[in-house]
């Protein structure tokens, strides 16, 4: 396996979107990999697109309800979505029991 590059990540990731849906999990998962990307550095090529997703803080909230981060070299975007319940459990009932 070839080492990680920000530059051959964003190249195979053309055009494309990478979305992170979750707890601090996938926040975590998703910060490490702009920071992998990006190599920390402030970058003038990346942009802030989170209102583009419905991504805003409202008021009185202490955090956005996610980012997302365009990178204009190639068009690629990844973002991040908090979501505390992904699914929701529904009782299905036993063909047995009827």
């Amino acid at each position: 396996m070839e080492e990680f590059t920000g530059v051959n990540f964003l190249k195979r990731m053309e055009n494309g979107t990478l979305a992170f849906i979750g707890d601090s999990l996938s926040r975590q998962q998703f910060q490490s990999l702009v920071c992998m990307i990006t190599g920390g550095e402030d970058r003038p090529d990346v942009l802030d697109v989170g209102r583009e997703y419905g991504l805003v803080k409202v008021h009185g909230a202490k955090l956005p309800d996610g980012w997302a981060y365009r990178f204009s070299s190639t068009q690629t975007t990844t973002n991040f979505t908090y979501e505390d319940t992904i699914l929701r459990v529904q009782e299905v009932q036993d063909k047995k029991e009827e």
